[in-house]
């Protein structure tokens, strides 16, 4: 009787620290997640979007490319500042500094990109004469 009590007691321990783990592990990540949409002018959703954060204390950086509904996101960034930048072809770049992410929080950034203009890059070159 006592060995099938003690059985019984280890059994309701284990189910309590398995079920406990994920507040555990999730209040110990460390960790911040930055989301947000990439939208035209028009408010349309813009696919292909090269977006960079980049942590203006270490310098490092992780890039993203913007779904086809304009979303991306960076799950999982170490916490400081971080500054923004987002690139298409057609399109002005984008960029914003001083974006602030904390531990377990999610910050939401939606970023509008404006048409601009063309440029062309011409390179010459030339050979002296012998």
């Amino acid at each position: 009787m006592q060995y099938l009590r003690h059985q019984c007691f280890n059994w309701i321990l284990a189910i309590v620290v398995v079920l406990s783990m994920p507040a555990i592990l999730s209040a110990q990540s460390g960790t911040a997640d930055l989301t947000g949409k990439v939208l035209d002018q028009q408010g349309g959703a813009l696919p292909g979007v090269l977006v960079v954060a980049r942590n203006q204390d270490s310098g490092t950086f992780r890039q993203s490319v913007s779904a086809s509904n304009g979303t991306f996101q960076f799950p999982g960034l170490m916490p400081g500042v971080y500054h923004v930048e987002a690139e298409l072809a057609g399109f002005n770049k984008y960029q914003r500094t001083d974006l602030r992410l904390e531990i377990g929080k999610t910050v939401a950034v939606d970023i509008t990109l404006t048409i601009g203009g063309l440029s062309e890059q011409i390179a010459v070159t030339a050979e002296a004469p012998l």
